[in-house]
């Protein structure tokens, strides 16, 4: 199961539609340290985006 990233969801409050991500054996360099579970993560999200136009 999945576990919710606890510093994503205190940005609930502030922004209606949050996801979250935790991105294994990654620090603050995610571009660095772990890319392609980046970009896995990143994709799906821009996507929709990308879909409405």
């Amino acid at each position: 199961m999945k576990r919710p990233c606890l510093p994503g969801l205190a940005m609930v409050p502030l922004a209606g539609k949050v996801q979250t991500a935790e991105i294994a054996g990654a620090g603050h360099w995610l571009a660095e340290q772990a890319p392609t579970a980046l970009l896995a993560s990143v994709r799906p999200f821009l996507a929709a985006y990308k879909a409405a136009g």
